[in-house]
């Protein structure tokens, strides 16, 4: 009679770790809330987490305005997830705040003055198909600083 192997398979190590970070506006109060290992992580994974822990942050007096995040797929998945018609999402409803108070949605500056640098560095290059000016590349990196300043 064969002997069964009695050995679970291993499981598998995590790549990715997903950290939510809670910072303060008016104070310099700045930790990590929770961090989930993860293999791969979808929008639809990032809406049940960021949601939860939102509603717990509400519930121990924390108002939470904003989220901020780069543009990985999985974050704008998250974002679209929000659309409520228009060209472009950047806040919706806080169902747990106490007052109508919106939760806004903030692209991180660094990367996207990184993502306009390396958008005109390669701008010429490969195939000619971008050619994007300076002037473009300052516009936006301004625009972008001035709508961060509180």
């Amino acid at each position: 009679m064969p002997q069964q192997s009695t050995t679970a398979p291993q499981p598998q190590l995590a790549t990715h770790m997903v950290t939510i970070m809670v910072s303060g506006i008016m104070t310099d109060l700045q930790f990590p809330y929770v961090s989930f290992p993860r293999l791969t992580i979808s929008g639809d994974q990032l809406y049940s987490m960021v949601w939860g822990c939102i509603r717990r942050l509400e519930t121990c007096g924390f108002k939470v305005i904003a989220l901020t995040c780069n543009g990985a797929s999985s974050n704008r998945t998250f974002m679209k997830l929000h659309h409520s018609g228009g060209n472009l999402t950047y806040k919706t409803k806080n169902p747990y705040a106490n007052e109508d108070r919106p939760l806004f949605f903030i692209s991180d500056p660094s990367h996207l003055i990184k993502t306009v640098r390396n958008c005109w560095a390669n701008s010429y290059g490969h195939s000619y198909t971008r050619k994007l000016k300076v002037y473009i590349c300052l516009c936006l990196c301004s625009f972008s600083w001035i709508c961060f300043i509180p």
